[in-house]
C-alpha cells in the first residue's frame, strides 16, 4: 500500500508546531484547535480563520515514520473538533486513503501507539465500505500523547469493512492480525463521519475494540482514523 494525500481546509491543520513536534510537509494554521489532546477524538471547538494547506505523504514503502504518525493524529484531533461541514448526499464511489491508529498498555503504564496505513473503497450509491489496514507499527509515546520514536515494526493486515448512513456517518470493523508472526487477533470498529473539504471528501473518527493473544484481550485506546478522498 502506498499513497499520498492533501488537505486544504479552513483551520485544518496537521501540523503540530505547538503541541506534537514538527510535522511532515506541513504548513502551520494560526486558527488550530487548542482543546483537544493529541489523538483524542472526544470533541473540541476550533476558532475557523484562514485556510491551510498541509500534505500527510505515506507513499513510501513499509510502516509510517514518526512525523507522519504524528500528523495523522493532528488530523484527527482536528477534524474531531468540527472544523469541516459534514458531506451532503455524496455519490459515486471513492478511493479513500490514510491512517488507523489506537493506543495499547505498555511496559510501566506507560501506552504504546499502533499506526498503520488504511485504505477503503467507499460506495456512496450503495453504502458500503470496503477495504484493508497494514503496514503497522508499534511506536513509543511522548508525554504530550505524540508518537516520539519507532519501538518495531509489525506488518500484519485487518480487513475493512461497513456501510454508511444518510446522514454522513461511517461504521466499519477492522478484522485480522497486526503482526504476522504473531496470533494477535484484532477485532476494531471503526465509526466516523464524511466531510467535505471543499470538494474533496475526508473520513475521520473513532476505533475502538481488542487486540487478543493467547487468553489475554486487551481494550484499545484513544483509537482514531483519517483518509482523504484520491
Amino acid at each position: 500500500m502506498s499513497y499520498k494525500f492533501s488537505i486544504a481546509a479552513t483551520a485544518v491543520c496537521f501540523a503540530l508546531a505547538g503541541c506534537m513536534g514538527s510535522g511532515s510537509d506541513t504548513t502551520v494554521s494560526t486558527d488550530t484547535p487548542t482543546d483537544n489532546a493529541p489523538g483524542d477524538t472526544s470533541g473540541g471547538s476550533s476558532s475557523g480563520g484562514s485556510t491551510t494547506v498541509s500534505t500527510l505523504d505515506t507513499a513510501t514503502s513499509g510502516t509510517m515514520d514518526v512525523a507522519t504518525v504524528n500528523s495523522a493524529l493532528g488530523a484527527i484531533s482536528t477534524l474531531s473538533a468540527g472544523a469541516l461541514p459534514v458531506a451532503q448526499d455524496p455519490q459515486g464511489t471513492a478511493r479513500m486513503d490514510g491512517a488507523l491508529k489506537f493506543e495499547l498498555p505498555g511496559d510501566g503504564g506507560t501506552p504504546r501507539i499502533v499506526a498503520g496505513k488504511l485504505s477503503m473503497d467507499v460506495d456512496f450509491d450503495n453504502k458500503k465500505v470496503t477495504g484493508d489496514a497494514g503496514s503497522f507499527a508499534f511506536y513509543n509515546q511522548a508525554a504530550d500523547g505524540s508518537a516520539s520514536t519507532l519501538r518495531t515494526e509489525n506488518p500484519g493486515t485487518l480487513s475493512v469493512d461497513g456501510t454508511l448512513q444518510n446522514d454522513g456517518s461511517l461504521s466499519a470493523t477492522a478484522k485480522g492480525v497486526i503482526q504476522d508472526d504473531v496470533a494477535m487477533d484484532t477485532n476494531l470498529d471503526l465509526a466516523g463521519k464524511v466531510y467535505d473539504n471543499s470538494g474533496t471528501l475526508i473520513t475521520s473518527g473513532s476505533v475502538t475494540g481488542s487486540v487478543s493473544a493467547g487468553t489475554e484481550s486487551l481494550a484499545v485506546s484513544n483509537g482514531g482514523y483519517v483518509a482523504v478522498e484520491q
